[in-house]
């Protein structure tokens, strides 16, 4: 069985011509409380430096507490 799945990737990878994407690569997202109950929030994100696509500005976000509802 799993032979036919490898034969079909193969068979697919035969009529693949040009593939492309242009998307953010990766990311992370640190935060630091500064105390007095506010926090520095890091956003970093990664792409292709040949990419043509554009950063979204602002970055929308939401931050939900421990009981899963948003914080305001």
């Amino acid at each position: 069985m799993p032979y036919k799945n490898i034969f079909l990737v193969l068979f697919l990878l035969l009529f693949i011509k040009y593939a492309k994407a242009d998307h953010t690569a990766g990311g992370q997202i640190y935060y630091d409380y500064l105390g007095n109950n506010k926090y520095k929030i890091t956003i970093e994100f990664y792409r292709d430096c040949n990419s043509a696509t554009y950063f979204d500005e602002p970055i929308v976000y939401t931050i939900f507490n421990t009981s899963g509802s948003i914080y305001s």
